[in-house]
């Protein structure tokens, strides 16, 4: 055999080789039909959703309405953390100056005066003492208790933190941790703002599935409580959400076999057979759920 034809016999060996590694990593890499899709592409997509929705950035402090409505929040924020029985009047105040803002400016407003916060909250939260001062100074003549509401606020944070495993141990966010931390802000900011405002002005459909899928799928919320919310969600019927699926994997995680069995085979009899992305879904989750716990789940 010349020297040639042993190259390309070798070559072929590797290229053969190559290809079953690459089958094996793909299917260890696989998801499970039993497992929540990957989070991050819905909070990748509120990126492109924020400024379609609510226009071009406005400069919130380069009016005394946008100026009030940030110290607003940071006071209601820290007496819903120390004295919850004050929060509500703050929450008041908070949504008549958001109102002077909009009428001022536009109901884009108040997402772009969420942004401001957010952004320096979170510098607050992780230590920024120059984001503080500037904080103190604008919001003390109408709320001398700043500093402490600031404190208060951080405290309740680390310890929400620290539950939903947001932060490192050096204290450090990561940037998907800022997005759900994002979002979570976002949630609270408009369910605040919904006593003034209609939720559909100011959440966009996209954000409300993102946070429902956060509770359900990545939150430390305990089982009982995300059957509940997925129990009231849907029959809210607002989220365009596969509830069916979500009970299931739910079912799975707590070992619940028969009953997440039970809910694929009745969700796959109900499913129009036209959406077939869901039928393959379901039928692919039972054919699993068979193979790895035949006994709670029968063909």
């Amino acid at each position: 055999m010349n020297t040639s034809k042993r190259i390309m016999i070798i070559i072929g060996i590797l290229l053969v080789i190559g290809a079953v590694a690459m089958a094996v990593i793909d299917s260890l890499n696989a998801q499970s039909p039993l497992e929540f899709e990957p989070l991050d592409p819905q909070l990748s997509l509120l990126d492109r959703v924020y400024p379609e929705w609510f226009g071009p950035e406005i400069d919130i402090l380069a009016q005394d309405q946008g100026k009030q409505v940030t110290c607003d929040w940071y006071r209601y924020k820290g007496l819903a953390a120390s004295s919850p029985e004050n929060a509500n009047e703050a929450a008041e105040q908070f949504n008549a100056n958001a109102m002077d803002l909009i009428t001022a400016t536009s109901i884009g407003a108040s997402y772009w005066a969420s942004e401001l916060v957010f952004n320096e909250l979170t510098d607050i939260y992780l230590g920024n003492a120059e984001t503080r001062r500037k904080v103190v100074e604008r919001c003390i003549a109408d709320n001398p208790d700043i500093d402490k509401h600031l404190s208060a606020d951080t405290d309740a944070f680390y310890r929400f933190a620290d539950s939903e495993a947001l932060l490192d141990n050096s204290h450090v966010l990561s940037n998907n941790s800022r997005k759900l931390l994002h979002l979570i802000h976002r949630h609270l900011w408009n369910g605040v703002s919904s006593a003034q405002f209609p939720l559909t002005r100011i959440e966009p459909p996209e954000e409300a599935l993102a946070f429902l899928r956060w509770q359900i799928e990545r939150s430390q919320m305990p089982f009982e409580r995300k059957l509940q919310k997925l129990n009231k969600a849907e029959q809210f019927a607002v989220i365009p959400y596969d509830y069916d699926f979500a009970r299931t994997v739910l079912y799975v995680q707590n070992g619940l076999f028969t009953d997440a069995c039970d809910m694929l085979k009745n969700a796959y009899q109900k499913t129009d057979p036209q959406n077939t992305f869901r039928r393959k879904r379901y039928h692919n989750a039972i054919n699993e759920l068979a193979r790895s716990h035949g006994i709670a789940c029968q063909l």
